[in-house]
């Protein structure tokens, strides 16, 4: 005759209290991974859509404007970058999208996955001269965690030389204007 050998009920209970402390242990530094990931993903979009803006402008020869925008046709004079933003043509420099003026990208706001970009320089605009130089001043863009904590910095010089880099700590949190960056 066989006997059939299981676990107890004290033992199952002991083995899912252990389980859900670690879990509990772990879910959090989970998180953070996943908006690392996340954070990552836009800023490297966000790279890849400023240089090809400054490419753009070197090939064709032509200004381009990048702006916020959140209906893709006009630029949005204030806000969030992370409410849209349009990449276009602008020979004429009036940083408008007139009829005939190439549309080269656009994104929505659901492309930057929940987090916010933003600018404490008040720029309304970041345009790449036809070779290639960004005209005004450096520039700074944050990408923000939801609850406004820095996670990563986008920098274009006035040579049009886009990079990216982590916010170093003790960056001021996104919603304070007292920040250095």
């Amino acid at each position: 005759m066989r006997t059939t050998r299981g676990h107890s009920l004290t033992e199952l209970l002991c083995t899912t209290a252990l389980f859900g402390g670690l879990l509990a242990i772990a879910l959090p530094a989970f998180d953070g991974l996943v908006e690392g990931t996340r954070a990552n993903a836009v800023a490297h979009r966000l790279h890849a859509e400023l240089a090809m803006a400054r490419e753009a402008a070197l090939f064709g020869r032509r200004p381009v404007t990048f702006c916020r925008s959140t209906n893709q046709i006009d630029c949005a004079p204030v806000g969030a970058w992370s409410e849209g933003t349009m990449t276009f043509e602008d020979p004429n420099r009036n940083d408008r999208r007139d009829p005939g003026e190439r549309l080269i990208r656009a994104t929505r706001k659901a492309d930057f996955q929940g987090l916010h970009l933003i600018d404490h320089s008040v720029r309304r605009h970041i345009r790449f001269r036809p070779d290639g130089r960004s005209a005004g001043t450096n520039l700074t863009l944050r990408l923000c965690a939801q609850d406004l904590e820095p996670l990563r910095l986008v920098i274009i010089n006035t040579g049009g030389r886009v990079r990216m880099t982590g916010a170093p700590r003790g960056t001021a949190r996104c919603g304070t204007d007292a920040s250095p960056w």
